[in-house]
């Protein structure tokens, strides 16, 4: 989980218009990670 929270807190860092859809992006992928896609 390091991986994941050490990308997420950089994802939050940036502020830009891009930022939500970095953080929609992560959210599936660790969606996709839980399942074991």
């Amino acid at each position: 989980m390091p991986v994941i929270l050490a990308v997420d807190a950089a994802g939050a860092s940036i502020v830009t218009s891009g930022a939500a859809e970095w953080r929609k992006r992560m959210a599936t992928d660790s969606i996709a990670c839980s399942i074991g896609i």
